[in-house]
């Protein structure tokens, strides 16, 4: 990190915000290596990983400048500077996390394409198995063994979301919940 005399910071904050280029280089320079450690500690285990450290750095600068330039960010010092810029790369960083997880989650339910070998089988199960199988869920939800019914046949998530006009999150709880209320009739 590279060493400034006592109200520097406050100074380049006000040349950003006025438009200074030259002054927006030297506050990153200042709090390059620090928002990199913090970018990297946010990004470690997600797809994008420590190689887009610098990328989400980057950018939560940008956005910062383009914050006192509109004056919207109000750091009188170097610890306000800090905080603003360490807090928008956890946000930030967080929300690739979150990204990531959420589709993780709907790889779960993600069904493999229908073959002619599992269309024929599909076909062959009469609906009272089916019945059988899914006795019970409408205690889950009212609208569960339609859900259910529909995944069998293959239509996915979204489109059930559609179909049934409900929250695509709302149908995936709800199939969630009733794959396990059926686990747990076949386990039990």
């Amino acid at each position: 990190m590279q060493t400034l005399f006592p109200g520097t910071v406050t100074r380049l904050v006000k040349q950003v915000a006025s438009g200074d280029n030259a002054a927006a280089d030297n506050l990153w320079n200042f709090f390059r290596s620090r928002l990199m450690r913090r970018a990297k500690a946010v990004v470690r285990d997600t797809k994008v990983g420590s190689e887009s450290a610098e990328d989400l750095a980057i950018q939560v600068v940008a956005d910062f400048f383009v914050l006192l330039q509109q004056n919207e960010a109000a750091v009188g010092n170097r610890r306000q500077a800090w905080a603003q810029l360490s807090m928008a790369t956890w946000k930030r960083g967080l929300n690739i996390r979150r990204n990531e997880n959420a589709e993780r989650r709907l790889k779960i339910w993600e069904l493999p394409q229908a073959t002619e070998d599992t269309a024929a089988i599909r076909q062959d199960m009469t609906a009272e198995i089916l019945d059988e199988i899914l006795n019970g869920v409408d205690e889950v939800h009212p609208k569960a063994k339609t859900i259910m019914t529909m995944r069998v046949d293959g239509i996915e998530v979204p489109q059930i979301a559609e179909k049934l006009e409900m929250p695509v999150r709302t149908v995936y709880r709800i199939a969630e919940n009733c794959r396990k209320h059926v686990m747990e009739r076949l386990n039990g």
